[in-house]
């Protein structure tokens, strides 16, 4: 078995592509210093730090769901009431799209969070279940 310590103190939610990257995101336990990234897993298992502690300003970072073409990641920010958008780019770097890609709402406490199948619809659970349209 292979580990590797999180980049950040407080890793909490991820997800896994397609080429062998995982996206962790890190609720930091410090106020708008959540913050996300990525690992590579090597054919022997081994796993290592490709682009950390990318932050968007926001708090407690949970969820994280990635589309399916692998270009875009979204994290719920239960602290902040936000959900954040993420790009990736072919060396899966990531940088931050948009902040607060949608505001959930004053102690809405984003969640968990899912994509629909073709990745054009973000679900999101909060306090009430809210849907937000991702454009693509």
């Amino acid at each position: 078995m292979h580990s590797i310590s999180s980049s950040t103190p407080i890793p909490f939610g991820f997800a896994v592509a397609n080429n062998s990257y995982i996206y962790v995101s890190q609720a930091a336990g410090t106020p708008n210093a959540s913050t996300v990234s990525s690992y590579y897993v090597k054919d022997d298992g081994s796993i290592s730090l490709v682009d950390g502690s990318v932050g968007a300003g926001q708090t407690s970072a949970c969820w994280v769901v990635l589309t399916n073409n692998g270009k875009y990641i979204f994290t719920t920010n239960a602290g902040s009431g936000s959900i954040s958008s993420f790009k990736t780019n072919h060396s899966e770097d990531i940088a931050v799209l948009n902040a607060v890609a949608a505001a959930t709402g004053t102690n809405s406490s984003p969640i968990d969070a899912a994509l629909s199948n073709n990745s054009k619809f973000l679900y999101v659970l909060t306090r009430a279940i809210k849907l937000y349209q991702h454009l693509q």
